[in-house]
């Protein structure tokens, strides 16, 4: 399972289906937490291994549901990054025999995701201006990169 390949084909998956980038950002997480889940150690391996298509082609391919959904490129691949993130942790959560034995004793895994899911994309905004604070923080990836180019 190349990690680039299954991102792509999740993103593209359901993106007819559901309506506002919202519900197209919940649908991707939902569908990447069922494709990972059919691959044994999917997330971990997904972690471990060296990614080997072209990252240009990739982003463009998950940010475009998004984008066609109106949120910016930079903006689509930002919250795509979260949700993929939010996601792959939960799936190696529940790969992980000894932390799913564990924590089934508390939640309910598909619930629990869900819910963590809506709250995150819930307080996720379609302003460009989110993004110009971040560069502006110090310490932000975005504000590195500005400083790198002086």
């Amino acid at each position: 399972m190349r990690s680039g390949e299954v991102l792509s084909e999740v993103a593209n998956r359901d993106k007819d289906h559901a309506r506002g980038w919202r519900n197209k950002l919940l649908a991707f997480a939902r569908a990447l937490r069922r494709a990972m889940l059919v691959h044994r150690d999917s997330a971990r391996l997904s972690l471990a291994a060296s990614p080997v298509e072209d990252p240009k082609v990739i982003a463009e391919r998950i940010a475009a549901p998004l984008v066609e959904a109106g949120l910016s490129a930079r903006l689509a691949l930002s919250y795509c990054a979260s949700v993929i993130a939010y996601t792959v942790g939960w799936v190696a959560y529940e790969q992980s025999r000894s932390m799913h034995a564990f924590l089934v004793q508390m939640i309910d895994f598909p619930e629990s995701l869900d819910a963590g899911l809506r709250a995150l994309v819930g307080g996720l905004t379609n302003s460009p201006a989110v993004l110009a604070k971040s560069a502006k923080r110090p310490g932000s990836v975005h504000s590195l990169r500005s400083v790198a180019r002086r």
